[in-house]
């Protein structure tokens, strides 16, 4: 086998592959005795029909399947002896196949950048300083009221507005055929969703309606619903309210600190203190991962693969748009700020790219590994999180195949998590 690469652009690798006429015959002559080893013929036992009469009705198939397989184990072995990290599958921009010359074809792939890493000890990075203050605390005790919000039921005749409460039957109908139904399910006017149906803003649906009234309204339902059937596609969500009620907003008085299990406001914010603490050292957390992320993209240098990009951006695009249309952003108005939304995701997706390729790097240089220890922690985790058993867990990645992306999603925390060691600003102990 012959092997001609050249760089024909950014990341792209455009291969000529030649294979002799020795290694064809021997390969046709393998598949051609197979052939003649099992094939069943009017008149004839399995594998016992003369190799002349199985040539002349099954030759062409032969020499059609060697060279798909000499092909695709070839194209192996190329990127094996040329150390390739192909990023997706090649395109065979020409094929040459004789079986009394031998085998010629041309593909072009995009493949992973070379680049080098950064000094990755004592990275100029450190978490803000986290101090809780009373305006900290003034504003946890207003979440805290609102999360405690009385329903009072509303007076006959009051049509919903944003803000209120409907007690809704709600359904999903594929054309007249209903194929979801969820009873008595509270939906807030300002909320993101519609009980289990993700349709958005819900005050563009119902505002307006009263007790007793059906609103309707068409919608594309998301890439990930539920019906795998209707995913992407026009279906109707019908509401019956049932009952309609308005917030009243507990005054945060001794009685609500009470209510809370402390004897007085003082002690209830006091009490807060804590979980006011851990919130704003998490976002401290976050903001430094942020900063880690944005550090090691400005030290590292190197050009993507345009198409992966592009189609990494376009996936983006695409993701965004649904979501705008499924929060009640009129068509138009997204179709106005295309140019906008285009941009905004190009440049997320460029950055989700970069940080995936350096990351991915980093783990390969620390030796980073994936245990499956740490799967089964990270599959009890999003079961706890979506309120599912492990198990349900399992098999939905197994069947859509994305266990390769949660093993790859846990090796970067696990990189990131390093890193954030090897900051300036990590403590003694954080970096042991």
């Amino acid at each position: 086998m012959k092997i001609n690469v050249k760089d024909v652009g950014p990341c792209k690798k455009h291969l000529t592959i030649s294979i002799g006429l020795d290694q064809v015959k021997a390969e046709i002559e393998e598949h051609m005795a197979g052939l003649v080893a099992h094939v069943q013929l009017p008149g004839f036992r399995p594998g016992k029909a003369p190799r002349a009469l199985v040539e002349k009705r099954f030759g062409p198939r032969a020499i059609e399947e060697a060279r798909d397989h000499l092909i695709a184990h070839s194209w192996d072995e190329a990127v094996k002896e040329q150390k390739l990290q192909p990023f997706s599958e090649p395109s065979l921009d020409k094929v040459d196949f004789d079986p009394a010359k031998g085998l010629t074809y041309e593909a072009t792939v995009e493949v992973r950048p070379e680049f080098d890493l950064p000094a990755l000890q004592n990275i100029p990075l450190s978490k803000k300083a986290v101090k809780v203050t009373e305006a900290d605390l003034d504003a946890a005790l207003a979440d805290l009221c609102k999360q405690n919000m009385q329903w009072d039921p509303a007076a006959a005749g009051y049509a919903l507005a944003k803000g209120d409460l409907a007690v809704c039957d709600l359904s999903l109908l594929d054309g007249d055929k209903k194929v979801w139904e969820q009873a008595g399910a509270g939906v807030v006017l300002d909320g993101e969703n519609l009980g289990e149906l993700p349709t958005g803003p819900t005050e563009k649906f119902l505002e307006g309606y009263k007790a007793s009234e059906t609103a309707q309204v068409v919608a594309t339902l998301p890439e990930d619903f539920t019906h795998a059937e209707l995913r992407g596609k026009m279906a109707t969500i019908r509401a019956v309210v049932k009952e309609v009620r308005r917030p009243r907003l507990p005054e945060a008085d001794e009685a609500f600190a009470k209510q809370m299990g402390f004897d007085s406001v003082p002690l209830l914010r006091e009490g807060m203190k804590s979980h006011v603490q851990r919130h704003k050292e998490g976002e401290a957390h976050r903001k430094l991962e942020e900063d880690l992320v944005s550090w090691l993209i400005e030290k590292t240098k190197f050009e993507l693969p345009a198409d992966v990009l592009a189609a990494h951006a376009e996936d983006a695009l695409r993701r965004t748009t649904m979501d705008l249309l499924m929060r009640g952003i009129p068509e138009k108005q997204v179709r106005e700020n295309l140019e906008k939304l285009k941009t905004g995701t190009k440049e997320g997706a460029e950055r989700r790219l970069r940080t995936m390729l350096i990351l991915a790097k980093v783990s390969e240089k620390e030796k980073i590994l994936v245990t499956e220890s740490d799967v089964e922690d990270r599959i009890r985790q999003m079961a706890a999180s979506y309120g599912e058993r492990p198990e349900a867990i399992r098999q939905k990645l197994d069947k859509e195949g994305g266990m390769p992306n949660l093993r790859a999603a846990i090796r970067e925390s696990k990189a990131i998590d390093l890193l954030l060691k090897r900051t300036t600003g990590a403590s003694a102990s954080e970096g042991k």
